[in-house]
């Protein structure tokens, strides 16, 4: 199973994910670039911006991906 397989699996199950959500439970090491190539091959994946507060209590914007109907 290629990485872009189990990327759209755990989108598929879980709906939405940061990188770091990725790559601590799919084990991808470079989340960005197979979310890059399953778009490439016509996934439609949606990215948008979320605000949150990081470990030193500091504002943040990191990026959620989200499948949208498969192919």
């Amino acid at each position: 199973m290629t990485q872009e397989d189990r990327l759209i699996e755990y989108l598929l199950k879980v709906k939405s994910a940061s990188v770091r959500q990725i790559m601590l439970d799919v084990g991808i090491g470079c989340p960005t670039k197979a979310i890059s190539r399953a778009m490439r091959s016509g996934y439609d994946i949606r990215k948008e911006y979320k605000s949150g507060t990081n470990r030193y209590g500091e504002k943040t914007r990191y990026m959620v991906y989200t499948l949208e109907g498969g192919r």
